[in-house]
């Protein structure tokens, strides 16, 4: 069962095999403190799930959760 998860303004989405080195959340990161640069300090909250999803967990119902309740988020479109 999902926990309630609270709005986010934007989704991060990254597979764990290629965040191995820590890329990902330098990109979050830069993106974050630049937007804090450039909006008076205005915070953003990305769901950037790094530890939530457990073995056996129902990661796609967690992660279509995060995504629907994102502000900002883009909807791949299948070739």
């Amino acid at each position: 069962m999902i926990a309630e998860i609270e709005t986010h303004d934007f989704f991060v989405p990254y597979a764990r095999k290629d965040h191995a080195s820590g890329w990902t959340t330098r990109v979050v990161e830069e993106l974050l403190a630049g937007h804090q640069r450039f909006s008076a300090g205005r915070e953003l909250k990305p769901f950037f799930d790094q530890h939530a999803i457990s073995a056996g967990a129902e990661w796609q119902l967690y992660l279509a959760h995060g995504i629907a309740h994102s502000r900002l988020h883009r909807t791949p479109i299948a070739p």
